[in-house]
């Protein structure tokens, strides 16, 4: 049986294990295991951070990261986790240093040509492993992580997902509620949607 918890600290190494193979092509993977063992670190300690697994038997199926407003989330959890994301930015200027102006670049993923204060909670990540597919694994995660938000009095989450060759992702999200709310690109040209779903 699935069944999803509150992530502990104890899951951050499995959680950051599970996002590159879930994503292994993707800008954050590349940046490397240990950054995002900070990254989720921080989520987890954020007052405004959701983390979440959907574990079976004891073993984690997936996971997912929201903050409960999106408006500033990132640059909140850099100031509240300094020496740890400045640590990191040292090794990524030795070891890639275009991978950090990237990041700096794509930190805040909003397009000025829209109108769009952030006044919504944000879904960050989900992911589960591959024998976890079609499972319903993913599908509990994004509703639990719904309920976690509405109790919080929130009535909308958003998101951002790849506009070109991901129907399987795109379609997911539409028959769970989300609308694509605008399209835009992040640096250096990938093209995104935003999607967005008023919780009922």
């Amino acid at each position: 049986m699935l069944i999803v918890r509150k992530a502990q600290e104890k899951d951050i190494n499995e959680i950051a294990s599970l996002h590159v193979k879930a994503f292994k092509d993707f800008f954050l993977s590349e940046l490397g295991v240990n950054f995002l063992k900070t990254y989720y670190k921080a989520v987890l300690k954020s007052c405004v951070g959701l983390l979440l697994v959907v574990e079976k038997d004891k073993e984690i199926y997936g996971f997912c990261a929201a903050a409960q407003k999106s408006q500033g989330f990132n640059k909140q959890l850099v100031k509240e986790n300094l020496i740890p994301f400045v640590l990191q930015g040292i090794k990524l200027i030795l070891a890639k240093p275009t991978a950090l102006l990237r990041l700096l670049r794509n930190f805040d993923k909003r397009d000025s040509n829209h109108e769009d204060k952030g006044d919504y909670a944000e879904l960050y990540s989900i992911a589960v492993i591959p024998k976890a597919q079609g499972s319903g694994a993913g599908k509990l995660l994004l509703q639990q992580l719904e309920l976690e938000i509405k109790e919080r009095q929130i009535k909308e989450l958003s998101l951002t997902t790849d506009c070109c060759n991901n129907d399987n992702v795109i379609g997911f999200y539409k028959s769970a509620g989300y609308d694509i709310m605008y399209e835009f690109t992040t640096y250096p040209r990938r093209r995104m949607y935003r999607m967005i779903k008023i919780l009922k």
